[in-house]
């Protein structure tokens, strides 16, 4: 946008803008283009609902056994683990206080913030491009491997993708109209994310580092007060992100959130040797996800929506900068769901080369297709070859352990009071997650047994376990069982009893 074309640009309030947009947008569709939308986030969504019967992961049973069952003041102030994406914790114990303790109220809050994610992206690629690029686009999202992998996790990446998204779609309107308001939702919604868990740091500076890029690019009569602005949002969310994590900064202290012991910095020379293998780990995400030759035309992609479109070159620089500063600052080996956020881009570099791929096949070889039929068969399309390996991916990616619930059930079916199931770790947290949403008494996993009771013994093969060590870590002595012996033999998990 041109500072000339900006000047005509009068905002109306942030509400009234909201309006505006909304009226706007709704005049503009065509019912058929309406109906395709609709279509698309509904595929989106049945494929998320399809995965929440997936079973329960290992992260997933410690968000709820470790923190989300902790009273609210300690919950908010306890960063002993990383695991506690503290904002995310918050939302999965109102969600089991309303609805009960099991997996899809563990998983409803990041599931919610998944689906959001898909209308409110259509929403800001369709105002920062058209709406032809914005249905190609939402295809893709809505059956991205990556996105659906992580999307009825019950753990906080979900909650930073949807801060992320809402950042750029208020980032947009703030480019246009300054509004002030938009400056200090972008702050909230940013401290929101951060307050999820800390690496959500990087997504946070490319949205700033992104708004600093394209109102240079926009303007220069009215820059100096239009930066300004964006300045004043930059402290605010770094003053409400303080706010939210004082509780933990007051009891462990800033380096327990910056540089963790379960996840330290590095010295140089290993970062060096290091940190290339994020990058692999994204390409490899990617690859995974869908196939080889699909992600190398997505990098061909790339690199042409990049040098066709300057607002998505804005977009790149702001992702590759923030991620290259911050990475050089923490020297931390993140994991690859932590750059999740940077798909929502890739994706849209996708949307944009397909568009004009068909622009151009249109003029070159089918002059007669008109642009709504060749977007629709183009979303199509992409809707298959995303989706189908997509959700496989999904599926077999999910580091679920479904022996928790058979081991559920085993106590459920053959133990009586007094007897006792003894599980170790990482097989605690699934096993007491598992028992609770089965109303089972917890008693069963603790203490010694009753005179002339029976013991189970759950022993894990990854890591290797064994009976006596899984004894001794719950406070048992192996010499008073002889007889034990197995009785299931699950994959990844035995079960052994006596007498």
């Amino acid at each position: 946008m041109s500072s000339r074309r900006a000047k005509k640009y009068v905002s109306l309030g942030f509400m009234g803008d909201l309006r505006l947009s909304v009226n706007d947008l709704s005049r503009k569709s065509s019912p058929e283009h309406k109906a395709a939308v609709l279509f698309l986030i509904t595929v989106g969504v049945v494929l998320r609902a399809l995965l929440l019967k997936v079973p329960v992961a290992y992260l997933e049973a410690t968000t709820y056994i470790d923190f989300a069952t902790l009273p609210v003041t300690k919950l908010v102030s306890d960063y002993s683990f990383p695991t506690n994406h503290v904002l995310n914790t918050l939302l999965v114990k109102i969600s089991t206080a309303l609805f009960g303790v099991g997996l899809w109220q563990v998983r409803l809050p990041g599931f919610i913030a998944n689906v959001l994610c898909m209308p409110l992206f259509y929403l800001f690629v369709r105002a920062m491009f058209n709406r032809y690029i914005a249905l190609i686009t939402l295809a893709v999202v809505a059956t991205s491997g990556p996105l659906l992998t992580t999307s009825v996790a019950g753990i906080g990446y979900n909650l930073c993708w949807f801060f992320f998204v809402s950042s750029l779609l208020l980032g947009r309107h703030f480019i246009k109209s300054n509004n002030v308001k938009s400056a200090l939702l972008i702050a909230l919604a940013n401290a929101l994310g951060l307050w999820v868990m800390p690496s959500y740091a990087y997504a946070a500076l490319a949205i700033y580092i992104w708004l600093l890029v394209a109102l240079i690019m926009a303007y220069k009569h009215s820059l100096r007060e239009r930066v300004l602005r964006m300045v004043f949002s930059l402290i605010m969310f770094i003053v409400m992100a303080l706010i939210f994590y004082s509780p933990i900064l007051q009891e462990q202290g800033f380096d327990q959130l910056t540089n963790h012991h379960t996840h330290p910095r590095l010295d140089w020379r290993i970062f060096d040797l290091k940190h290339t293998d994020m990058a692999f780990a994204l390409w490899s995400l990617a690859v995974d996800s869908t196939s080889g030759w699909t992600t190398g035309l997505g990098l061909i992609g790339l690199l042409y929506a990049a040098f066709t479109s300057s607002k998505l070159r804005a977009l790149l620089f702001a992702i590759f900068v923030s991620g290259v500063a911050l990475g050089l600052l923490m020297r931390r080996m993140e994991t690859v769901d932590t750059w999740g956020y940077t798909f929502f881009i890739f994706h849209l570099s996708s949307g944009i080369t397909v568009f004009y791929l068909l622009k151009f096949l249109q003029e070159k070889v089918f002059p007669n297709w008109g642009k709504r039929a060749r977007t629709g068969v183009a979303s199509l399309v992409l809707l298959v070859v995303f989706g189908w390996p997509g959700y496989e991916y999904a599926v077999e990616m999910n580091y679920g352990m479904p022996q928790a619930h058979q081991a559920a059930e085993l106590v459920k079916d053959r133990l009586k009071p007094g007897d006792k199931l003894y599980v170790q770790h990482p097989w605690d947290a699934p096993v007491q997650f598992t028992t609770r949403s089965m109303d089972i008494d917890q008693a069963y996993l603790n203490g010694s047994p009753t005179p002339g009771g029976q013991i189970m013994v759950a022993v894990g093969l990854r890591p290797e376990q064994s009976v006596d060590g899984v004894l001794r870590a719950n406070g048992q002595d192996p010499a008073l069982w002889p007889g034990i012996h197995e009785v299931e033999d699950w994959k990844g998990l035995k079960i052994f009893a006596a007498p």
